[in-house]
Formats: C-alpha cells, sequence, structure tokens
C-alpha cells in the first residue's frame, strides 16, 4: 500500500541506481543500461514518488514533430494495481500536450493484458500488431492516441 502523497516529477541523476533496480525487477528483457545512460538528462523521463520513495517511471521521446512514443513503463510490483501506472501516463500526456504534439503511441505485449487495459482506460486505441517484437519473439499490439 502506498504511504503518503504520490507525486509526479522528473527524473534527476540521483534516481538512476534505484530506476535501473526497477527496470532489472520488472522486465523479461530489462534494459538498465539504458535508464542509467538517460536517467536526468532527458526531458521526457518522469517518476512518481511518495515519501521518498520511487514507485515507477515513465520513459518517452518525440518520434515526430507531432508524435511521440512511450519507450518504458514500469511501476514496481509492490505499488502495482494503485494507479501509479495511470499517474505517471496523465504526467506525460500533460507534458506533450503542453509541448505541443498531435499524438503518443506504444506498444505493449499481447500477453500484458493489464497495461492493455491501462492505455484502453487512458484513452489509448489499437493501431496494428507488430510481429517478433520483443526479444523472446512476443508480438506487440501498437497504441495510439490522439492528444
Amino acid at each position: 500500500m502506498i504511504a503518503g502523497r504520490v507525486s509526479v516529477r522528473r527524473a534527476r541523476p540521483p534516481d538512476a541506481e534505484r530506476l535501473a533496480e526497477m527496470e532489472r525487477a520488472c522486465f523479461r528483457s530489462p534494459q538498465p543500461h539504458l535508464i542509467l545512460h538517460v536517467c536526468g538528462f532527458v526531458d521526457g523521463f518522469l517518476v512518481a514518488e511518495s515519501d521518498a520513495d520511487l514507485l515507477g517511471y515513465v520513459l518517452f521521446t518525440p518520434s515526430s514533430s507531432s508524435q511521440a512514443r512511450v519507450m518504458s513503463l514500469a511501476v514496481s510490483p509492490d505499488y502495482r494495481r494503485q494507479g501509479v501506472g495511470t499517474l505517471l501516463m496523465r504526467g506525460m500526456l500533460d507534458v506533450l500536450r503542453g509541448r505541443g504534439f498531435e499524438s503518443v503511441g506504444l506498444e505493449v505485449r499481447v500477453s500484458n493484458e493489464a497495461a492493455q487495459s491501462l492505455y484502453a482506460d487512458l484513452g489509448f486505441q489499437m493501431a496494428g500488431v507488430e510481429r517478433g517484437y520483443y526479444d523472446d519473439g512476443e508480438d506487440a499490439y501498437l497504441m495510439e492516441k490522439n492528444l
């Protein structure tokens, strides 16, 4: 259970080690080197924090002048299904709208029904399938949202 108020803020370099640990705990094919490399140095990296503990992150980047792409969303296993992912995604959507982006897209594992539901609840719609997208050969659904 989350103690205290949860806030969303930009990632900072001191967050990197904790976020790399989270990356390892959350994904089948983690990329902690990516987290360590970009933490605090890109505008599109938000974290959710409560009582000085990091609960999750969202990493996003422009893919064109009008569209952005979600690179990664992770919520610590201890804090899943408590609204942290929703807060992070809403924070990201606010940032993108403020910067004038028109749409945002993402890929999600075909087997990850919880994430698909989260994205659908936020207004993302299915836009296609990317065959063999993940390292283990699993397909990804492409989802998009107009801002």
